[in-house]
């Protein structure tokens, strides 16, 4: 994996992605929102990416936002190498190996290529996408919420000075962030979250792409958040879990949705039926799997997270031991307030960091959790609520 690579490998290696790619023989595999947004292309402007391959049968054979779709059938036809843009990376990764593919040398995650290319042939540091938690207060209590909120007995609201401190310190290392991701608990509780999104839009807009929220679509939105959603760039991902009339769940989300819709602020509804049981209550692994097993995580899914002065390459990481639940190690995160922006060498930690990069090869929190290996998760319904 790339977190094991010197300095020196990973230069060389962004150097010959670089190299085809400016002749044209890269392609993508997979549309993603993540990447594509209003027509937007987020890569960067000088990656001629015409061709994409999806496994969505209804999108073959279309263009769209430019791009021509094929399916992966074509991949032989089209030889060049071909960077990975869909959220979960590990079974593209074994489609294309059964392909006869290999891994960094046919096909790469742009997750992983993005900041690399960024870094290696501009110095700067522009990284996908970063959470921040506003509260973990939340209007539902799912026992298996990946933020462990059932778990928290003090669930609160994050001050305002400190999220501005927060953004402020990671901004002053970024030179680019694609989206600044707000979840919770339900981030559209916090009482000030229209201010904040004002903050970031006004302070660091020239760095950030959008602003992307993450809610269960409960909440009666006032006119302070409608008004911080039109003005800014702000899209919202809202989770749809199925739950009847829990709470008047369905005739809630249909007005949440009906406000979103008449204020034509841009969104997106994924209807989930189904979630995974990721944590134990005791720790399971011997230290090579854990290494084993964070290796395995990264290589499918990054969920990385600034909080506190702190980046955590794995935000549940900081979730669990506010929590209470765990104790997280040095190792377990960066400590931004101890990096100087005009220094390369923490810029690169930075950079390293949101690829993963361990002293010790694991978290804390990997003794407790499957991460994303999902053959070794129990299904569960999405959303199960439990007692508070």
């Amino acid at each position: 994996m790339l977190i094991d690579r010197p300095d020196d490998e990973l230069r060389d290696l962004t150097a010959s992605w670089a190299a085809d790619l400016a002749a044209g023989r890269v392609r993508g595999f997979a549309l993603s929102l993540l990447y594509l947004r209003g027509g937007r292309w987020l890569g960067a402007p000088e990656w001629p990416l015409r061709i994409f391959f999806d496994n969505a049968p209804h999108l073959h054979h279309q263009r769209r936002h430019g791009l021509e779709i094929l399916s992966p059938a074509e991949i032989p036809n089209h030889p060049g190498r071909i960077l990975v843009f869909a959220m979960y990376y590990a079974p593209i990764k074994r489609q294309l190996e059964r392909m006869g593919l290999r891994e960094y040398v046919d096909f790469m995650r742009a997750a992983d290529f993005i900041p690399l290319w960024h870094w290696y042939r501009r110095q700067k540091v522009a990284l996908q996408m970063v959470m921040a938690v506003p509260t973990l207060k939340c209007t539902l209590n799912c026992a298996e919420c990946n933020m462990l909120v059932p778990r928290n007995r003090h669930p609160r609201h994050y001050g305002l000075d400190r999220l501005k401190a927060d953004l402020d310190r990671l901004m002053a290392l970024v030179d680019d962030l694609h989206f600044l991701g707000l979840i919770g608990g339900e981030a559209l509780l916090h009482p000030r979250l229209a201010e904040y999104i004002d903050y970031a839009e006004e302070r660091h807009g020239d760095k950030i792409g959008e602003i992307s929220i993450t809610t269960n679509g409960l909440i009666q939105l006032g006119p302070e958040l409608r008004r911080a959603f039109r003005e800014r760039r702000v899209f919202i991902r809202v989770s749809d879990y199925g739950l009847g009339e829990y709470r008047h769940y369905e005739s809630r989300l249909r007005r949440f949705l009906e406000a979103l819709e008449d204020d034509g602020i841009p969104h997106a509804v994924g209807r989930m039926t189904d979630w995974n049981r990721r944590y134990f209550d005791e720790d399971r692994y011997s230290e090579p799997e854990l290494r084993e097993n964070y290796r395995r995580c990264l290589g499918n899914v990054r969920c990385p997270s600034f909080d506190g002065g702190k980046f955590y390459p794995c935000g549940m990481s900081w979730a669990a031991e506010e929590a209470g639940w765990i104790a997280n190690a040095p190792d377990d995160y960066l400590d931004l307030t101890a990096l100087d922006p005009d220094r390369a060498g923490d810029r690169l930690k930075l950079v390293r960091a949101y690829l993963g990069h361990s002293e010790k090869g694991f978290l804390e929190l990997c003794r407790r959790c499957c991460g994303n290996i999902f053959e070794r998760l129990e299904p569960v319904p999405a959303a199960r609520q439990v007692p508070r």
